[in-house]
């Protein structure tokens, strides 16, 4: 469950779980087949905003979980910040989702995206989200976009503040 991954990967407060540097959520689905377009782009945003939530939570516990190992700041190698990574095909009804506007609502910014590289996903089969049937049409022959997201820096933060006050 997407919306709920520390329950979902079984974190459990006493257990060391190991470093992750990136959640990745590929064509996120709800099933559904409205024919309502708004209440559909509805659902399908509360769908990535729990993505979104969930892994900022994971993120969170687990840096909660494994700080006095990573204080020990092996042969000074500087931490990664955790990456979200979501893709999500081009057109419609997926640019109604407003992925960007969502993001930043929970203190996420892109931090880069692109053209989403099938060759990259070497195996993976897109298939339909309320069964095992394949799509209807060919997934690697769709248009799709992947975004790789980031938490919004203090400095950053105060930065985008002024701007605003600018203009």
């Amino acid at each position: 469950d997407a919306t709920d991954l520390i329950r979902s990967m079984k974190v459990k407060k006493t257990k060391i779980f190991p470093k992750v540097d990136f959640i990745v959520f590929n064509f996120p689905h709800t099933g559904r087949g409205m024919k309502d377009m708004d209440r559909n782009i509805r659902d399908h945003q509360l769908l990535v905003l729990g993505y979104f939530k969930s892994s900022i939570e994971l993120f969170e516990n687990l840096e909660k979980k494994n700080t006095k190992t990573s204080d020990l700041n092996v042969m000074g190698k500087e931490e990664k910040e955790p990456k979200i990574v979501l893709s999500v095909f081009e057109g419609e009804p997926y640019d109604s989702w407003n992925i960007k506007s969502l993001s930043k609502t929970l203190g996420l910014k892109v931090e880069r995206s692109g053209k989403f590289q099938w060759s990259a996903f070497e195996g993976y089969e897109h298939k339909r989200t309320n069964s095992e049937q394949n799509t209807t049409k060919v997934a690697s022959e769709r248009n799709a976009k992947i975004y790789v997201f980031e938490k919004f820096k203090k400095q950053q933060k105060k930065k985008a503040a002024e701007d605003s006050d600018e203009e």
